[in-house]
């Protein structure tokens, strides 16, 4: 039987009552996915230098979705809980990782930058922390595991590759901070007279009144924040009741959203300091507005997208009285 992508197996879906707890295979895989958790987190406070805060992210996401979900998809009952020898691998791995992490903690934080061998290096020791997790299961585990909750760990890895994309914008700030600044000018230019644009040291909209310049802090960064922790809540309260496929295609046109009304709001920013006033523009305007302004937009957004996103044939219908 062919599984479509996005969604659990049908043959492993059963309905439910809205009531239905997680049954003990299910809270058994759940335990062993929080130990996981721990185990990354205690790895952090050991050996701060690993920290990469997306891999918390990606297994409470994943977490408290398949609980989320257990409501109308159970693990099969005689899925095993966590042996002593993989438990028993599992520390010996971690506290290996914690140790080399510590070793390497100087290198890390003094080493020198541009250099792609040690980079290199750093990232799959990061990376590490996270796939050690790989023990804790067995094979046939796993396959089960992957097949019963596969829209939960698809989004999990969406999770950790895009929820607070920190690193992300820095690398591609020097490139994208240029393409920011021209898009302002060119959308402020119709609606003030003098506007120009300067690359160095850093882009700048300028104008007869205010020079704009286009720093890290106008990335949007905190915009995409905000979006993210909204629609997940959005996702993992209405779990069951969503399209998956929906879900995905909202969050990446949400994303989206969220850079073109960035390129609005250093717009916006232009034409209030030309031609209201600077001080505006740059105190209490700019301070305040970007968060009541993103906040809107998001709304708005998830206002008109939410119905869209519903599937009413994965609702469970509760049981005649």
């Amino acid at each position: 039987m062919k599984v479509p992508l996005f969604s659990s197996s049908s043959a492993l879906r059963h309905p439910a009552l809205p009531t239905a707890a997680p049954s003990s295979a299910t809270l058994r895989a759940c335990t062993v996915l929080i130990l996981w958790l721990a185990a990354i987190c205690l790895d952090y406070l050991l050996a701060p230098s690993l920290y990469n805060g997306s891999t918390i992210w990606m297994i409470g996401a994943l977490v408290l979705l398949v609980l989320r979900s257990a409501r109308i998809t159970q693990l099969p009952a005689d899925f095993p809980g966590l042996s002593v020898q993989r438990f028993a691998i599992f520390v010996i791995l971690n506290a290996t990782v914690v140790l080399a992490g510590r070793h390497f903690d100087a290198a890390l934080l003094n080493g020198v930058k541009g250099n792609a061998a040690y980079s290199a290096s750093m990232a799959v020791m990061k990376l590490a922390v996270l796939l050690l997790g790989g023990v804790l299961f067995s094979r046939a585990s796993w396959r089960t595991i992957l097949k019963v909750y596969r829209a939960e760990w698809i989004s999990s890895f969406i999770v950790l590759f895009t929820f607070f994309p920190y690193r992300l914008i820095r690398t591609v700030w020097p490139v994208y901070s240029q393409i920011l600044a021209k898009l302002a000018y060119f959308c402020a230019r119709p609606f003030v007279a003098g506007m120009g644009y300067a690359t160095q040291p850093m882009p700048t909209v300028t104008g007869p009144r205010l020079d704009l310049q286009v720093a890290l802090a106008c990335s949007g960064l905190s915009a995409l924040i905000l979006f993210d922790l909204l629609f997940g809540l959005v996702a993992l309260v209405d779990w069951n009741e969503l399209n998956r496929k929906r879900l995905l295609i909202v969050y990446l046109a949400g994303n989206a959203m969220v850079i073109v009304a960035n390129v609005a709001r250093i717009t916006l920013l232009a034409i209030v300091g030309n031609l209201i006033g600077p001080r505006y523009a740059t105190g209490t305007f700019h301070v305040n507005a970007g968060w009541v302004f993103f906040s809107i937009v998001n709304l708005i957004f998830l206002a008109l997208t939410y119905r869209w996103m519903l599937d009413r044939k994965h609702t469970p219908t509760p049981a005649n009285s």
